[in-house]
């Protein structure tokens, strides 16, 4: 019987040294998309935890919201200061609100213990070195009622930082009737002296170099005060 010896022909080679190539291209390819993504996904799920504390912090503190009853509220008059737990919000054309009430959530940053009615104040702080912040004011009683000058509201770099990398913060409110406002004030007569039903916050978040992302909550607030007439 006649042994046969089989061999590799020029052309089977140079096919195999082809796939081969495409092989390890792909492979390299994969691997480093794997890696760009893993490198990213930190900064996202930052990004994304950051947005769902600051989220949660603003729930808090809208459902533990003060008010002035209708029994003791008074319509303002001419050159009289405004109430002291009022309820003010607008939205500029940046897509930046900004909330002013008044909510039993105080929270020190000294020795004293936590709780307490307390002036809170969202606003967006833009700054060359630091982008868009979202700041929390928050002035607890006694004090900021005796401060009643409407135009007195300065960013302030002591104010804490709730988060960075805003792109928007916008603030819907409703009334009784669940028709949506994009502004309110309790002490005007366009709100008829009511406080809101319910608000909306929507929260965007993110740059460059990480995904945005968009956080929105709707509040019942379990205090307000219905129309007056």
């Amino acid at each position: 019987m006649e042994d046969k010896n089989y061999g590799f022909t020029l052309i089977e080679i140079l096919l195999a040294i082809l796939i081969f190539g495409i092989l390890v291209t792909a492979l390299f390819g994969s691997m480093r998309m794997v890696i760009f993504g893993s490198n990213a996904i930190p900064e996202g799920m930052q990004g994304y935890e950051s947005g769902v504390v600051c989220l949660n912090r603003m729930v808090k503190d809208l459902k533990s919201m003060y008010i002035s009853s209708a029994l003791i509220y008074k319509k303002p008059t001419f050159n009289a200061p405004p109430d002291s737990y009022r309820i003010t919000g607008e939205n500029t054309e940046e897509d930046f609100g900004q909330l002013r009430f008044t909510a039993m959530a105080h929270l020190p940053f000294g020795p004293e213990q936590g709780g307490g009615l307390a002036e809170i104040i969202y606003y967006v702080h833009t700054t060359e070195e630091r982008g868009n912040l979202l700041k929390r004011r928050d002035r607890p009683y006694p004090g900021f009622e005796t401060d009643k000058e409407d135009d007195l509201f300065e960013p302030s770099a002591k104010d804490p930082i709730l988060c960075k990398n805003v792109k928007s913060l916008i603030f819907t409110y409703y009334d009784q009737e669940n028709e949506e406002f994009e502004t309110w004030d309790s002490d005007a007569s366009s709100s008829k002296y009511a406080t809101p039903r319910g608000i909306k916050i929507s929260i965007e978040t993110g740059d460059e170099d990480i995904t945005s992302g968009l956080f929105e909550s709707r509040v019942a607030l379990k205090v307000y005060r219905d129309k007056i007439k």
